[in-house]
């Protein structure tokens, strides 16, 4: 099933930018509105008749720039964690992505963006291709184990690179298209203003490496901003207790309009989709019902 627009525009309340308008303006595109630098807003959703609505508000400045002033970093417990839940159990994994259909929905939207592209580079994959990686004619993918993997176990167009998201070992201005799957809230830090400075860090490092005209797709699992202010508050605690007791590593979700917040720091254009939740999503890595999970999934498209 394709991604499917969800917002609907008669319930916002902004102005949306003129097409006469300079193409040098930055502009953010939320399901088919475009919005002017610095008017990023989010949105709640609620049933009305069997259709979604918008009640749209902006978001405050300081929750998206509260980062911290020092270099980002990923926690030592975050790298080991996520090397090694997704290189030991990359195969089961790949088996609950292949099948579940939310996960099919995903691969579709993916598809639609990365056709066309020549040279792309897939950051923090984890071993995992969630696009027909036959639609491309040159593929770098970069994670922290990669290179560890047996051969067989990744497509044969792809060249596997080991290293981080928050420095990528690549020139300026070497590839096409970049995307990123499910990596965001993997980068976490000893705090949530550590884990936006590691987000927005792994969007620099993706718009460096990109050429100019080229795109970066971002596809995220996102969260109310209800829930993200409880993750707020227990992060502490959370990824403490996760970090001890779960294999899985500990993350921190961020609502849609963050991560748009991010991206126009350093993009031309954004574009913001939601993609069509099936029956089943993963979350920690178990089988989840998509109605009991505060989770959505989006599709960013930012443009350099």
């Amino acid at each position: 099933m394709a991604a499917s627009s969800l917002w609907a525009p008669s319930a916002l309340h902004a102005e949306p930018l003129a097409d006469k308008q300079s193409s040098q303006t930055r502009r953010i595109r939320v399901c088919g509105i475009n919005w002017r630098r610095g008017q990023i807003h989010t949105a709640e959703k609620r049933s009305q008749g069997g259709a979604f609505v918008a009640n749209w508000q902006p978001v405050s400045a300081s929750l998206v720039s509260m980062i911290s002033p020092n270099h980002p970093k990923q926690t030592d417990n975050s790298v080991e964690k996520n090397t090694s839940f997704f290189r030991d159990q990359l195969e089961g994994y790949k088996s609950q992505v292949g099948t579940l259909d939310t996960y099919r929905n995903i691969r579709a939207s993916i598809n639609k963006e990365i056709a066309g592209i020549d040279y792309l580079l897939d950051v923090g994959n984890g071993g995992t291709f969630d696009y027909d990686v036959s639609l491309l004619r040159e593929l770098v993918a970069v994670d922290l184990f990669l290179e560890d993997l047996p051969p067989a176990s990744l497509p044969a167009n792809v060249v596997p690179k080991n290293g981080s998201a928050l420095d990528l070992p690549f020139p300026a201005e070497t590839f096409d298209g970049v995307v990123m799957v499910m990596l965001i809230h993997h980068l976490i830090g000893t705090s949530v203003a550590d884990c936006l400075e590691n987000a927005s860090r792994a969007m620099a490092e993706a718009f460096r490496v990109l050429k100019p005209k080229g795109k970066l797709i971002i596809v995220e699992s996102c969260v109310p901003w209800w829930f993200y202010r409880f993750e707020r508050l227990v992060f502490p605690l959370a990824t403490k207790l996760i970090g001890r007791f779960m294999e899985h590593p500990a993350t921190l979700q961020l609502p849609p309009a963050v991560i748009a917040g991010l991206l126009e720091k350093h993009a031309v254009s954004v574009e913001v989709t939601r993609i069509q939740s099936g029956t089943w999503v993963l979350q920690y890595g178990v089988k989840w019902p998509s109605r009991l999970t505060p989770v959505g999934v989006y599709r960013f498209v930012a443009y350099k």
